[in-house]
């Protein structure tokens, strides 16, 4: 199974064809762009299903952040085509987290 952050925006707009896949590609690269900005980074990260040692509901693995500078929360998962996440079952999934800068400016996800 994998886990992946940013990457599911430019997949989205690579399905989309004519005018659609420019606005779409637009907004997507703006995201990430106000991404890069930040602290937090997200590496993609392959598991086995069979390794019942990984929890990815509380794991951090492959989340870069400065946990004195801000606080970091999986919001949701789900599979790359926006359903559930099923632990026992091989496939792509998406994380975000909610990251709260402890100076109190903007939160945002990653």
């Amino acid at each position: 199974m994998g886990i992946s952050t940013l990457s599911s925006a430019n997949a989205f707009a690579a399905e989309q064809t004519g005018s659609e896949q420019q606005t779409e590609v637009q907004a997507s690269e703006q995201a990430v762009t106000s991404q890069k900005d930040t602290s937090v980074t997200a590496d993609d990260i392959t598991k086995a299903v069979s390794d019942d040692t990984f929890a990815v509901e509380t794991s951090m693995e492959g989340i870069h952040y400065d946990a004195e500078k801000e606080d970091v929360t999986l919001v949701s998962i789900k599979d790359e085509n926006g359903g559930e996440y099923h632990s026992d079952k091989a496939g792509t999934y998406i994380a975000t987290y909610m990251v709260v800068p402890k100076d109190k400016s903007d939160s945002y996800t990653c």
